[in-house]
């Protein structure tokens, strides 16, 4: 299945698993650590930093539905959501970002 088609595939696609996620206490703990994993990911993965832009693209729209589901409030936990299917809003958001260039990382 090709990534971003559930929840668990997005954090997968910003390097996590719910094992990283079991600590966290709130909703807010968890979207404080996607956030950093996806800035990392963003760094290691960016064209500018000789990263890959079909990885840099893959986590910016793995980022951006994981976002939209938090700002939303459709999920009341990332860890427990992980089959939650999210393969429409991943491929918008992929569609969105291979419309346009990849924004320098300067």
């Amino acid at each position: 299945m090709p990534a971003g088609f559930t929840v668990q595939q997005c954090l997968a696609s910003i390097g996590l698993t719910y094992h990283d996620l079991a600590e966290c206490t709130s909703l807010q703990a968890e979207w404080s650590l996607i956030k950093r994993h996806f800035f990392h990911s963003a760094r290691e993965t960016h064209p500018d930093k000789g990263g890959d832009v079909a990885a840099f693209l893959e986590a910016r729209a793995a980022f951006e539905v994981l976002r939209k589901l938090y700002e939303t409030a459709k999920v009341q936990s990332f860890a427990a959501s992980g089959g939650l299917a999210t393969a429409s809003t991943f491929d918008a958001s992929v569609h969105d970002f291979e419309s346009g260039e990849v924004p320098s990382w300067e």
